[in-house]
């Protein structure tokens, strides 16, 4: 079947040619990088916009996702910073799992507590 079958396939043209990292394995988005770089939909022979690239971290950049999520859409006055700002973000939901995680992980024993005092 060729890659422009499946419309969720994405390519990260930022890396090697050796390292291909692409969302057709698992059905994921490469991790969008601080700096940047392309990703490229074979599908819709076309790049990924920088308000894509923010709803696929669950901000709500159109009427439909904000009304789904019962929030205001998210205003985007500078349309070519949204790539920047996608790569140098996390959405709030994904940094209260990463603490929840952390937080369920440690483990506070009575010897720890004595050595604090």
């Amino acid at each position: 079947m060729p890659p422009t079958t499946d419309r969720d396939l994405v390519y990260y043209l930022g890396d090697n040619a050796v390292r291909r990292c692409w969302s057709a394995c698992s059905g994921k988005l490469p991790t969008l990088r601080m700096a940047g770089g392309l990703l490229w939909s074979p599908q819709r022979k076309r790049f990924m916009t920088g308000r894509e690239k923010l709803g696929s971290l669950g901000f709500p950049v159109t009427g439909r996702i904000a009304r789904n999520m019962k929030v205001s859409e998210m205003p985007l006055s500078d349309v070519k910073r949204c790539s920047q700002i996608a790569g140098n973000c996390m959405h709030f939901t994904t940094i209260g799992i990463v603490q929840l995680v952390a937080l369920v992980s440690f483990r506070f024993s009575a010897v720890q507590a004595s050595e604090c005092q």
